[in-house]
């Protein structure tokens, strides 16, 4: 993930960040599906889509963290 992309979820709010988690969460459900009934086209495309989660859900631990 490039630092342009990151700064970006990190100027998102926190009710912003756990609706993009959850559209996330949703296109890997489908890529997953995708991927055992048909051949991908992109074969990195659950990989990026875990890391973008895993780095979403930091950025709202590290906030949940600093609220304490």
């Amino acid at each position: 993930m490039k630092k342009k992309e990151k700064g970006m979820l990190r100027s998102m709010s926190s009710e912003e960040l756990i609706k993009h988690v959850g559209v996330l969460e949703t296109a890997m459900k489908v890529a997953k599906l995708e991927r055992v009934t048909k051949p991908s086209k992109n074969v990195r495309a659950l990989r990026t889509k875990r890391q973008h989660i895993a780095v979403s859900k930091t950025i709202l631990r590290e906030r949940a963290l600093t609220l304490v």
